[in-house]
């Protein structure tokens, strides 16, 4: 029986170099490796189900930005889900894709359209959401919204988005900027002039109608768009102005290439709004970083964000469909899978992607977060000395040093969580119509506007790694810049193993902005979960885990892979790859007297992924097994009337054998390692030279003969087992278990 091949549609459009830089090539390949090692994953994990998974990934550059391009790729390829609603091409009619197509909009693309096959998964606020958040962490500030534009050429449905928006939002001056590039940009510099400290003028990463001169459906007016903002940034950056520019939903890769460009030397404060992909998960970071090696924080930000968009999609269908996926055809699939989508409904089950929440009320996702960052360049680091942030405890020595090591371009850009969040929380309640029963469940939502607190590791060594009680010990010094005088008492290290850990303070000092600086010396032993199967040539996930104790006291800020701790004593190890975000966790309650539920819980983990250095413990077995296995051979040489002290030979080679294993230092868990393979093939060749020797000692005119081949298949043996044991040392992949678990 053929297998049904769920088809998905992704696609990466390439806009121009101008804007978005020259690393929109390498993303693409980079996508194009995610993709292919998703695919493979999944299928590895439903070889006994009854489907397959296949992911088309379409690259869409000023040539093939078009409907009947579109069109094409989706019958050709038989796609019926479509990750993210593509919005290259102007459509008028969407009906013939939808009816054939489960599609998820993540950008309200289809905000117009009203279908059953529409999945609403919007991953941030709108536009005016965004305003409405900047303007309850600023209250009593000014914020000015420029368009740069001469407001005589707008049409009649561009000017009332205009006045809509005005009418919502009477605190904030709307200003055209007409003829804003002419005499080098003179009207925008006096537009910046203008303004006055601690007001905000506001840059949208969303193209809207009234900023555009041509139509928004036509690419190429993205691209000049794009090109629009990256004039307007430039010129802000050339000279020292007070006020803080905010920007809403600027792509990543045009804030890395626009400030790759333009240093920003004068210290200008720079924010954003970004998504919920800012804060990065380690499922999704450690995904990417299996299928590429990403150097570039530009690169690996874009990435973090597309997987968000698109893959955690292939993996919500894949986690609908993985336990039960019998009589699926391509008559019921849409079906099907809109009646499994419905089913999460935040309240009973929940998807968790890797690096996204998942769930619906109506087709639509109820909850988004947005975080306000502010984004530095080393030589604006300076001003930060004394304030709250995460360079807070950068000593003033290093800051040269800092920049000196960042002038690449891309590297130099610092960024981190404003010291003030507004968060979003919702929770469901169940309601049930008394007529038929049905249950509907109803959100509610609430903001709040909480502190943020800037941990920091600096690690001394970490030693005693033992993969037999799953336990590791470090030392380390641990900074906390927090507006709460607690100190280290709001942090809770969720895997230590210690009772009573040596926390010495170092420093404590009262800096700007009601923030307090602490540094403490930390001595503790950790748990960690162990993986012997490679054992002596393992790898090991170590990591630290940690979370504020109390909502009361805010969030963390998470620390960049970037910024890292990597020099430091690891006795005997080597760091291969280090990782840094936080894990989610789904954990299902089951009340006596009440419908289960389901709670999604997040920790903070610094993570380093160790190999050993050197194994004394390979080279004790191999130069005695070498030994005996040259006995076995020399055994096979001997002529048939001296049979006894061939048996003899065997005999010894093969007590031996044992007597060495038991005295071999092993791990604890029952799995087999690289070393118990090591005997489990000298047995072998033992074994296999055991049976020849007496079954040819019946045959004795086959005896020389029969040895003969018996040799030969012995060295087959040996070479196989060569090539076997050095792709299970290398097969280890290093995933960040979570529980335990080894997938």
């Amino acid at each position: 029986m053929s297998k049904f091949q769920i088809n998905f549609y992704a696609f990466y459009v390439m806009l121009g170099e101008s804007a978005f830089g020259k690393n929109q090539k390498v993303i693409s390949k980079q996508i194009k490796k995610i993709s292919s090692s998703l695919e493979k994953e999944i299928n590895s994990l439903l070889k006994k189900s009854n489907i397959k998974f296949k992911i088309f990934y379409d690259v869409i550059d000023d040539k093939n930005a078009s409907i009947e391009h579109y069109k094409k790729v989706i019958n050709k390829n038989n796609i019926n889900v479509v990750g993210h609603a593509p919005g290259y091409f102007k459509c008028d009619d969407w009906l013939p894709f939808f009816d054939k197509a489960i599609y998820f909009d993540s950008f309200n693309r289809l905000k117009d359209e009203q279908h059953e096959n529409i999945f609403r998964t919007r991953i941030s606020f709108g536009f005016q959401d965004a305003v409405d958040q900047i303007k309850a962490l600023f209250p009593n500030t000014k914020i000015t919204f420029p368009i740069l534009s001469d407001k005589n050429k707008l049409d009649d449905k561009q000017l009332k988005v205009l006045e809509d928006l005005a009418d919502y939002n009477p605190d904030i001056n709307l200003i055209f900027i007409s003829a804003w590039r002419e005499n080098n940009y003179n009207n925008l510099r006096e537009f910046f002039s203008s303004q006055r400290k601690d007001e905000i003028v506001l840059l949208s990463g969303h193209i809207n109608p009234f900023q555009l001169n041509r139509s928004s459906s036509k690419n190429s007016t993205k691209l000049t768009y794009s090109n629009s903002r990256l004039e307007f940034l430039s010129v802000f950056l050339e000279n020292k102005y007070d006020f803080s520019l905010i920007g809403i939903s600027l792509d990543t890769r045009f804030i890395h290439n626009s400030l790759g460009k333009f240093n920003n030397k004068f210290g200008n404060k720079i924010f954003n709004l970004f998504n919920d992909d800012f804060v990065e998960k380690l499922a999704m970071q450690d995904r990417i970083f299996s299928a590429n090696s990403i150097t570039e924080q530009q690169v690996s930000d874009y990435l973090n964000w597309y997987y968000s968009i698109i893959f955690d999609k292939v993996l919500l269908i894949y986690y609908i469909y993985s336990k039960n996926n019998k009589n699926i055809t391509k008559e019921n699939f849409l079906y099907e899978t809109r009646k499994r989508l419905s089913k999460l409904d935040g309240k009973q089950d929940i998807f968790v992607g890797s690096g996204d929440l998942i769930y619906f009320h109506r087709q639509r996702r109820p909850l988004a977060t947005n975080y306000l960052v502010e984004i530095k360049t080393p030589t604006g680091l300076y001003d930060d000395i004394g304030k709250p942030g995460p360079y807070q405890f950068i000593p003033i020595h290093k800051y040269d040093e800092l920049v000196k090591e960042t002038e690449d371009g891309d590297k130099n850009i610092k960024m981190s969580l404003y010291k003030k969040q507004l968060v979003t929380k919702g929770s469901s309640d169940e309601e049930f119509r008394q007529a038929d029963k049905k249950r509907k469940v109803k959100f509610n939502f609430t903001k709040n506007i909480v502190d943020v607190n800037y941990p920091n590791f600096d690690f001394l060594d970490i030693k005693d790694i033992s993969i037999e009680d799953n336990t590791f010990t470090s030392n380390f010094y641990f900074e906390l810049t927090t507006p709460h005088k607690d100190g280290i008492d709001i942090i809770r290290f969720n895997n230590i193993v210690d009772k009573d850990p040596e926390i010495q303070m170092i420093k404590s000092e009262k800096v700007e902005n009601g923030y307090y600086y602490f540094r403490y010396y930390v001595s503790a032993k950790f748990f960690f979960f162990s993986r012997a199967e490679s054992y002596p040539f393992d790898m090991q996930n170590i990591f630290i885990s940690y979370s504020i104790v109390d909502e009361k006291y805010g969030i963390l800020n998470t620390i960049k892979n970037q910024e890292i701790d990597r020099k430091f004593n690891s006795h005997g190890w080597d760091i291969s790859s280090v990782r840094s975000g936080i894990i989610r966790k789904k954990e299902n309650y089951h009340p006596h007297f009440k419908e289960s539920y389901v709670l999604i819980t997040e920790e903070n983990r610094i993570a380093y992924i160790m190999s050993r250095k050197s194994s004394f413990t390979v080279i004790k077995i191999l130069i005695p097994l070498i030994f005996l296995t040259a006995l076995v051979i020399y055994g096979m040489y001997l002529p048939v009337e001296q049979i006894d002290r061939v048996i003899a030979l065997l005999t010894t080679s093969f007590l031996s054998g044992i007597a060495l294993y038991f005295s071999t230092e092993r791990p604890n868990p029952l799995t087999l390692t690289i070393v118990d393979y090591i005997f489990i093939i000298f047995y072998l060749i033992v074994g296999l030279a055991s049976v020849s020797v007496f079954v040819f000692d019946f045959f004795q005119s086959y005896y020389k003969i029969g040895l003969a081949y018996s040799r030969v298949a012995l060295i087959l043996l040996t070479i196989g087992s060569i090539f076997y044991l050095y792709y299970r040392r290398n097969s280890f992949k290093s995933r960040i278990n979570l529980d335990g678990s080894e997938d």
